[in-house]
C-alpha cells in the first residue's frame, strides 16, 4: 500500500511539474553575459501591455546599459537603448519605470547615477525617451563635488497619463556619500515630469 502511495505522489508531482513547464514555456534569451559581470534587471509595463526590460551590466572597470521592449506580449524582444558608461567614471545606479497607455504617449524615463574619478563629482541624470527609445531628452540632472552615488530608484503613481490621472506624480531617489556622512536626495514632479524639484 505504501509503494502505492509513493508511486503515486511520484507521478502526481512529475505531471504538475510537466504542467508548470508547459504553462510558462521556454525561456527567452534577451542578452547573455559572461560571469565576470554583475548584473541587475528591471521590468516595467506600459497599460498597452507592452513590455519593457531593462538589463544594467557592470564591473569594476565597465558597465552597460540595455533596455528591451516587446510589443507582442513577450514573444519577442528588440533592443531599443545601449548605454556605455565614459572612460574615467563608475557607475552608481540604474533604474527606470514606464508611462503611458499607446505609442503616441508612452515615455521611457530612465535615471541613472555616475562618479567621475578624476573629478571626485558625482552625477544624476533623468532621461525621458519615447515608446521606442528615441528623442531622449534630459529631464533633470545635477552635481555633487568630492561625493559618491550609491544606487537610484524611481517610481510613479500612474503608468497612464489619461485624464483621471493627469498630472501624475514622478519621482527618484539617489543615495550617495560625501566623507562619513550619507545622504539620500529625492527629486519629484506632481505636474507629470513637465518640472521637477
Amino acid at each position: 500500500m505504501k509503494a502505492k502511495l509513493y508511486l503515486s505522489l511520484v507521478l502526481l508531482f512529475a505531471l504538475s511539474f510537466s504542467l508548470q513547464a508547459q504553462r510558462f514555456a521556454d525561456d527567452i534569451l534577451l542578452h547573455e553575459c559572461d560571469s565576470e559581470y554583475r548584473i541587475e534587471p528591471q521590468i516595467s509595463v506600459a497599460d498597452n501591455g507592452w513590455i519593457y526590460v531593462m538589463m544594467n551590466k557592470y564591473s569594476e572597470s565597465s558597465a552597460e546599459t540595455r533596455i528591451y521592449r516587446s510589443t507582442d506580449g513577450g514573444v519577442t524582444f528588440q533592443q531599443i537603448m545601449y548605454q556605455v558608461i565614459p572612460a574615467g567614471n563608475t557607475q552608481g545606479g540604474r533604474d527606470f519605470v514606464v508611462t503611458g497607455n499607446s505609442e503616441s504617449n508612452i515615455k521611457i524615463w530612465y535615471v541613472y547615477a555616475d562618479n567621475n574619478t578624476a573629478t571626485g563629482n558625482a552625477n544624476v541624470y533623468l532621461m525621458k525617451m519615447d515608446a521606442d527609445g528615441s528623442n531622449g531628452t534630459t529631464a533633470y540632472s545635477y552635481s555633487v563635488d568630492q561625493t559618491v552615488n550609491h544606487d537610484v530608484a524611481i517610481s510613479t503613481n500612474a503608468r497612464s497619463p489619461h485624464d483621471t490621472w493627469l498630472p501624475f506624480t514622478i519621482g527618484f531617489a539617489a543615495s550617495s556619500n560625501y566623507n562619513d556622512t550619507g545622504y539620500i536626495d529625492y527629486v519629484f514632479s506632481i505636474d507629470g515630469g513637465a518640472t521637477f524639484n
